[in-house]
Formats: C-alpha cells, structure tokens, sequence
C-alpha cells in the first residue's frame, strides 16, 4: 500500500520520510496504535532518524506513520516494521477475522506467542502516556488515516487495536481522552463511512421552472457539484448526470439551469451538458462563433440564467454568451 497517497487522498497531512521496510514477510491483517513515551517538549523531527534508522537493538524501520503532536505525519515505511514485537498469537488471529479485543492482554492474561511485525501497520502517536492529553487535531488525524488505511485494506473497525491488546508488556496507548476501545472503534467506523460517501458540495441550485414553495418551506429543483453530479430535490425527479455517464469536465461544473422535466450542466469553460428534456443550444461550431463575437472567454464563466430563448452563460468579467435554445437532442 502507498501510504501517502492513501492518506493524503483521505485529507492527512503527511510528510513523505519513507524508506523500505524490515526484512521478512510483510502480510498485514490490521492497524495497531502505540504512544511514543516521548516528552512533550520534543521536536517530532527530531525523531524520525530514530523511527527510519532504528537505534542499538532495535534495527529500523521502527513503524510505518509516525503522528506528531502537530497532527501531521510523518511517513516511514510502506513496509514491514519492528513496533509489535513479541505479542499473542490469539489476538493476532482475532484481528484478523475483524474482532479485535477490546479487553489488555494483561486482563486475559495473554501469553507472547508470536511476532507481530508481519502482521501489523503501526501508528505511532506522539504522547507521553503518562498524563499528556492529546493537543488538537492529533485525534480527528489518528481517526481518518486509521479509517483510510481500512477502506484501502477492506477492514472494518475490528480490525484495530492498542499495543495493550496484543501483549501484556505494553500499555499503550494512553492519554487522557482516549474513549473506551467500544467507542473508538465507532468513530473509527463512522470515519470510514464518511470517507467511502462524502458530504457533497454544492455550487448552484435551479428550481423547477413551475415549483411553488411547498408547505415544509422548501422548493422542488437540481443542486449540482463542480464534477457534476446531480441531486434532485425534495420530490423532483432526476434526469442524470455526468458521473452516471463516466464524464469528468474538462473545467468545474458552476452552473444548472432547469427546464420543466430536464436540466443544463454548464462548466467554467461555456461547456454545456443537456439531461432530459433540455434541448442542446447550439452546436460547438455555434458556440465557438458567439464566444469569438463576444470578444473571446477572457474570464471564465461563473453562473447562467435561461430564458424561453436563450441559455446564458455569464463570466467573471461580466461578459454573456447568450447560446439560441435549438431543439436538436
């Protein structure tokens, strides 16, 4: 897995340190979390020799992300790393089939039986674990790239633990806010849901040319995104749009005009979409035409309005592309 790409597709900020991973197998079945013990005080540069070299007896790569109390990461290895070391076949095999414990190794009474490194992506958080909080943003980071990791792995929330949970030598993680492991893995849930469907951001909005306010105080009409996908409203019917077609614009989608039963895309370049009824309104030749009698697409175009004519494209700079509303489909 490319670790920077899958977090920084997620929305991480991510330093790219990486260098290959430890000798041996490298088959991981889940994320596990660790504390760095490190003073609050520390410099997170200052580690990453640490973390990529290793020290005397512990050779490098030490783990795969390192995550500083400024909330960025830190990227080590794509690779095998030596941060679980001896731990609990059981839990192992636990984490494996996506039921990770929520319960220490210590309170099972869990004996080491294995090595962890082959089967485990590491998250370092850097925290004292002895009364340090975490400062903010540090936790909202842990949860989208735990949940990036698990979207790219086809891992759910069981498939995450604490050092705690596989070997009864460790404690870690800990700080302060840290929420019971039913409730973080939750919100680790929760985040790989977000992530898999994410909110969509809307740039305009076209009632229905005949909606009336309905009694709930809304109107029936399109909203669309810069991609061009297309959400239909509160009752009213959707026509398609260019992510059912497998379209991505050339320029962001910045306006919808409506009609009575369709709808016109139109991009920051005057490239225009027609789903429904909406007639095409000029072909490319005519279009090319009143752009050059415009004087050119000097600012691109920013909104548009219809009339029972015309389709009208308007730019930045205030200039129109009026495009005759033809019946050809």
């Amino acid at each position: 897995m490319d670790l920077v790409a899958t977090l920084r597709e997620a929305g991480c900020e991510v330093e790219d340190h990486r260098v290959p991973g430890a000798r041996g197998r490298f088959d991981p079945v889940g994320v596990l979390w660790h504390h760095t013990a490190s003073d609050p005080r520390a410099d997170p540069i200052s580690s990453i020799a640490l973390y990529t070299r290793g020290r005397q007896g512990l050779p490098g790569p030490v783990v795969q992300l390192l995550l500083g109390r400024d909330a960025k990461f830190r990227a080590i290895s794509d690779g095998r790393c030596n941060h679980a070391g001896r731990c609990s076949k059981k839990v192992i095999n636990e984490i494996k089939g996506g039921a990770a414990p929520v319960r220490s190794a210590a309170a099972r009474n869990l004996r080491d039986t294995t090595v962890g490194n082959r089967w485990l992506i590491g998250i370092e958080v850097e925290n004292d674990g002895i009364g340090e909080d975490l400062r903010p943003g540090v936790w909202e980071a842990l949860l989208c790239a735990t949940a990036a990791i698990c979207r790219a792995q086809g891992w759910a929330a069981g498939h995450v633990a604490g050092h705690l949970h596989i070997t009864r030598r460790k404690i870690d993680p800990s700080w302060p806010s840290l929420p019971s492991w039913v409730e973080a893995r939750a919100q680790i849930q929760a985040e790989i849901r977000r992530q898999a469907n994410p909110p969509l951001e809307f740039v305009d909005f076209s009632p229905r040319p005949e909606a009336k306010l309905r009694p709930d105080g809304l109107v029936e009409g399109w909203a669309v995104t810069a991609e061009g996908r297309v959400q239909a409203q509160h009752g009213t019917r959707h026509y398609g749009d260019l992510k059912g077609l497998g379209i991505v614009p050339d320029e962001p989608i910045v306006a919808i005009c409506g009609t009575r039963h369709g709808y016109w895309l139109i991009a920051a370049d005057l490239g225009v979409f027609a789903f429904g009824d909406a007639p095409v309104p000029s072909t490319h030749a005519e279009v090319m035409e009143i752009i050059r009698a415009a004087g050119g697409l000097a600012s691109p175009v920013v909104s548009a309005s219809r009339t029972d004519e015309l389709l009208i494209p308007f730019a930045g700079d205030g200039g129109q592309f009026p495009l005759p509303i033809s019946q050809r489909r």
